[in-house]
């Protein structure tokens, strides 16, 4: 038969039962991996990685009961289907093994057609969790990420940014808001329209990702406006990579329908202090404030808030 990719974990004590489940199982082509009590069943369920676990109800240390109520508690991110292995029909005991988190259960000694076919149930039940899990984090990925240049968006920037501010003020160190604007970028789409308008918008995303620190977050904030957050840095260092920054996008040619262009950024800069109360909209506005300056002063340049 061929060999399956499907994992089922065998947890029993006894080695009879587990050669006779693990053989049944292997022979209808499953990979199977076997723990010798409860307690070795939940290591190996976080190494192994099961689609599904075959858990006898009695065992030393750690009962099956306690088994699938560790399997449920641990915050395991992808679900994993429990068959509960019982010697007789006691219906207190399979209520409670439903109730600790298994999902079915057999009795022993089990006709091998019946258990496989239990076994395929939680696995096609595994493949619809799974399915699940991966739709849900898509759906959540798209909530915080800006569809058009895939970083992140507006609502996220919002939701870490006073999370950050937070974190900085009870680990003593600063945090940088830098707010960005591309100049004169509406005369980019009258002039070569709009979706050459989006392809600057993607490649200014991709400037400023690939120059700043992986802990550092980069948002669009909206139209043609971009915010960086440096966490913990200094004012000077926050400084140079901004004006770096402006630079690489001053220098890029961008394509037009019939020929090529430039274009320019400018920015503001704040910084917050842990001494202060972790108030995001004062510092928003102070990198508002500094953005309007570089662009008041002449465009293509950074300014620093002088708010204190």
């Amino acid at each position: 038969m061929k060999k399956s990719r499907q994992k089922v974990l065998v947890v029993d004590d006894s080695s009879t039962a587990r050669m006779i489940t693990s053989s049944v199982l292997r022979d209808y082509g499953y990979w199977v991996e076997t723990a010798v009590d409860g307690a070795e069943g939940v290591r190996k369920a976080k190494f192994f990685n099961p689609d599904a676990m075959v858990v006898d109800l009695r065992m030393p240390k750690m009962d099956g009961f306690q088994v699938c109520e560790h399997i449920r508690k641990s915050g395991e991110k992808e679900y994993i289907p429990v068959l509960l292995l019982t010697a007789r029909e006691d219906v207190e005991s399979v209520v409670k093994g439903l109730e600790s988190g298994a999902d079915d259960y057999i009795t022993k000694p089990f006709n091998e057609m019946e258990f496989i076919a239990r076994v395929k149930v939680l696995l096609r039940l595994k493949g619809l969790q799974d399915e699940l899990h991966k739709a849900n984090k898509k759906l959540e990925r798209l909530s915080i990420m800006d569809g058009l240049t895939g970083i992140f968006n507006h609502r996220y920037f919002q939701e870490k940014i006073y999370e950050l501010l937070k974190t900085m003020r009870s680990e003593k160190k600063e945090l940088v808001i830098g707010l960005f604007d591309l100049d004169y970028f509406k005369m980019v789409n009258d002039t070569y329209g709009h979706l050459t308008g989006d392809r600057v918008l993607k490649k200014t995303s991709e400037i400023i990702q690939k120059n700043i620190r992986s802990k550092d977050i980069l948002a669009r904030y909206g139209g043609e406006e971009f915010v960086i957050v440096y966490p913990d840095i200094e004012m000077s260092e926050a400084f140079e990579v901004s004006k770096k920054i402006l630079k690489e996008i001053e220098d890029y040619e961008f394509q037009g329908e019939d020929k090529k262009f430039r274009i320019t950024m400018s920015g503001g800069l704040a910084i917050y202090n842990p001494e202060d109360n972790p108030d995001k909209d004062k510092l928003i506005h102070e990198a508002d404030m500094a953005l309007y300056t570089s662009k008041r002063e002449g465009r293509n340049r950074i300014t620093i808030s002088s708010v204190k």
